[in-house]
């Protein structure tokens, strides 16, 4: 038995009690304590069987120091371009915010080139190349809010469908793994350290994300390798003013720390780790389809789909409206080539079929146009005079001509001398045209007949039975029977508008529709001389010498840096092209000199009979 005992306060009966009834005494008063053996003592905590091995794993700050201590042991690589993200040579929709989008194609790059095989010309067109990318994903973001935020243009947990080198792979960017502050004091927060051991215990490669820095962190066998778009100096510290894009690499998680914290703008902030996954990989024109999706059901057919309202009219609803706020300045503005695009695009898909994501494109396609067609630093109300008789729909070149006015009249007159919006629709599609603008006080519908069915594409905000709604409405495409049915699908959200409010019905036709090229595929790779339409400037012959220019000269991987070298289409040795040069050179001077000494003779002679 031990020297101490417990005694129960206030209690008599010998019972047991809790531990925080019970006086800590000395064995001296053995005789007077009692219930002594009769204590429970504390029963083991009961684990589930289901629990992840290391859930309830501490997460002490005494395991890894996480500070921005420089510390001289860590050895690195280096291999910097000529330039990063913040170049002048990009516009100011893309300068500075390519971040996740270069870091995402450098880890696809690898797949492509080990990065033993980089050069500086490759990370060249790698940062080049994802801004390609940024313009192209930022065309097709339905919420521009998001690029102000820390997931910019790639979505979390979306898949994304990358063309590179004549590859196309599907990239996935998870939803983010660990979420924690850099430079945590709290146990129960992830801080850098802990979160980047963490976070590769389960994954292969991640984004990392702050207010400031985004970067992507892979890992092979043998070390880490880190790509920052934003810049670097030769001792991989940023310098966003002065610095290169850069690929680093290191040997160990810590080593991944210390370049991040103490190398890099990085204060006490939350961070984010992301996986970043390539899904697939196949030629370009493989038959695989990658985005393709499990086949619907008749029921989210049905929900994405036209729904019949009645007898005459089907309504398809779109997932936002042009004054949606990822329209920007533009909102509001667009209607015109809104309509344009959705009577041109149903030339291209059979408007009975379209879904909710095809109003939604019709509707970013408009907006593109609106801003094709307008001045860059201007956002003013285009009119018929500013369309062009050339556009560019998505992939397909069209060719388009507008007949102005072809009807006009009052939209609720009751003159028999003037047409009103029923008997105009009536005299609008009696004659030869099939496709026409409704204009009327500042507004713009697309009104159009295809296969016996009559269409109306209302861009503005409508409820579900195609209403007008002034809060959380969206565009919708009508099917209708006729024109008169049309006009009174018109008339429910127009009816406000006084009587004598004028209208006009302007003929659209489409001359033309020619599928085009992808005008800008993304190329990636070694020198210019695999890159389209570049002229062959030289080699690059790697190097393996010219590491120690990098790093500290105690590199995992040594560097490839290239070394231009010129060479003559025969490839012959550079003594061998001189010595053809100088020869080459001799037989001109003498020839000339020949032509000269002739000529003087020819002078001198006659002079000396």
């Amino acid at each position: 038995y031990p020297d101490t005992s417990y005694a129960t306060l206030g209690v008599t009966d010998g019972k047991p009690r809790a531990r925080g009834t019970q006086k800590f005494t000395s064995r001296e008063d053995d005789d007077e304590a009692c219930g002594l053996d009769e204590i429970p003592r504390p029963e083991h905590v009961h684990i589930p069987m289901n629990l992840k091995r290391g859930t309830l794993q501490t997460h002490s700050l005494t395991v890894i120091p996480c500070t921005k201590e420089r510390r001289p042991d860590i050895h690195y690589g280096i291999l910097t371009g000529s330039f990063n993200m913040y170049d002048n040579k990009y516009g100011q929709r893309s300068r500075g915010r390519q971040a996740l989008t270069m870091s995402v194609m450098a880890y696809c790059l690898a797949f492509h080139y080990h990065p033993k095989q980089w050069t500086m010309k490759l990370i060249d067109n790698l940062v080049d190349a994802g801004d390609v990318w940024y313009m192209q994903c930022l065309d097709k973001v339905h919420d521009h809010s998001a690029v102000q935020g820390i997931c910019e243009v790639l979505h979390f947990g979306k898949k994304q469908i990358l063309v590179l080198n004549g590859k196309r792979m599907q990239v996935l960017l998870c939803e983010p793994d660990i979420v924690g502050y850099t430079m945590s004091l709290d146990p129960t927060v992830y801080n850098l350290c802990r979160g980047l051991k963490a976070f590769f215990k389960e994954n292969r490669a991640g984004v990392l994300l702050t207010r400031v820095l985004k970067l992507v962190i892979w890992k092979d066998r043998v070390c880490y390798y880190i790509f920052d778009p934003a810049g670097r100096d030769s001792r991989a510290y940023s310098n966003f003013a002065n610095g290169q894009a850069a690929l680093m690499n290191v040997k160990d998680v810590v080593s991944v720390a210390e370049v991040l914290l103490a190398r890099s703008i990085l204060e006490d902030q939350k961070f984010v780790l992301a996986p970043v996954k390539v899904l697939k990989m196949a030629d370009e024109k493989s038959e695989e389809d990658f985005e393709s999706d499990k086949e619907l059901t008749q029921a989210e057919k049905a929900m994405m789909g036209y729904r019949i309202l009645n007898e005459n009219c089907a309504i398809v609803n779109a997932n936002m409206h042009l004054g949606d706020r990822c329209f920007e300045e533009a909102k509001f503005r667009q209607a015109l080539p809104i309509s344009i695009v959705a009577m041109t695009y149903a030339k291209i898909s059979p408007p009975n079929t379209w879904f909710s994501k095809t109003l939604d494109k019709i509707l970013r396609l408009g907006n593109k146009l609106y801003i094709d067609c307008t001045h860059p630093k201007v956002m003013i109300d285009i009119t018929i005079d500013n369309i062009p008789n050339e556009i560019v729909i998505g992939p397909y070149a069209c060719e388009i001509i507008i007949y102005r006015e072809r009807v006009k009249g009052q939209l609720y007159t009751t003159k028999e001398c003037l047409l009103n919006i029923k008997t105009g629709l009536e005299e609008f599609f009696s004659h030869e045209y099939n496709c026409g603008i409704l204009e009327f006080n500042n507004y713009t519908l697309a009104v159009w007949r295809q296969k016996d069915m009559f269409y109306l594409f209302d861009a503005y905000p409508r409820t579900t039975d195609g209403l007008r709604v002034m809060k959380g409405g969206k565009a919708c495409c009508l099917m209708l029977l006729n024109p008169e049915t049309m006009a009174d699908a018109f008339i429910k959200n127009w009816d406000y508008l006084p009587a004598t409010t004028q209208f006009y019905i302007h003929a659209f036709k489409v001359l033309k529709l020619k599928k085009i090229e992808p005008k800008m595929q993304i190329v990636c790779t070694l020198s210019d001389e695999e890159l389209p339409g570049s002229k062959k400037k030289g080699k690059s012959v790697p190097c393996m010498g010219m590491s120690n220019a990098h790093g500290d000269s105690r590199e995992i991987y040594h560097d490839v840096m290239p070394v231009e070298v010129v060479l003559d289409r025969t490839d012959k040795p550079p003594g061998n092209n001189l010595s053809h040069t100088c020869k080459t050179l001799s037989s001109i001077y003498l020839y000339i000199w020949t032509a000269r000494l002739v000529r003087w003779l020819g002078n001198w002679l006659p002079r000396n009979g």
